[in-house]
């Protein structure tokens, strides 16, 4: 039901913004609410229109329960439909990350108005990291998704 509830609250945030191609905006995506891959263990993933979320430790959040992260994975899926057959052609690691972490925000300042929530300055797109790249993809991804942060935060200041 969560998931359910993230991808409609998703395509409601975006369809303002202009994300109304048919193509883009009306293919649905797919959610695999338990993919018993052990070696994906504590994680969510995205792959070919479709959101997969794993077995957790018992320590361990169910990442299908906490919409950040679903938008988080749906934001790849809106960059593949975006970049279609030149997704290639990009930095489809750290790109891919910190436009999937711009996605999510999106959809929050949407929904919550600039409102502050429990996690909210803990996200990964809350930084200044410039681009110190290490070729792992979350923290090349910082990057990418604080500079898109910084554009999203002039932009609502000016209004």
């Amino acid at each position: 039901m969560q998931v359910y509830y993230a991808i409609n609250q998703l395509f409601d945030a975006l369809r303002p913004m202009g994300f109304t191609d048919p193509d883009l905006a009306e293919r649905p995506f797919n959610a695999f609410l338990f993919n018993p891959d052990i070696e994906s263990m504590d994680n969510a993933f995205y792959e070919s229109d479709t959101i997969n979320f794993t077995t957790y430790s018992p320590n361990e959040m169910n990442m299908a329960r906490d919409n950040l992260t679903i938008w988080h994975e749906l934001g790849h899926g809106v960059m593949d439909r975006l970049m279609g057959e030149k997704l290639d052609l990009a930095d489809t690691g750290g790109l891919s990350e910190g436009m999937a972490d711009f996605v999510a925000q999106l959809v929050v300042e949407g929904s919550e108005f600039g409102r502050d929530f429990l996690g909210r300055s803990d996200q990964r797109i809350n930084n200044q990291t410039g681009f110190y790249l290490t070729n792992e993809v979350h923290d090349d991804g910082e990057a990418y998704g604080g500079t898109m942060k910084a554009f999203l935060d002039a932009a609502i200041a000016r209004d």
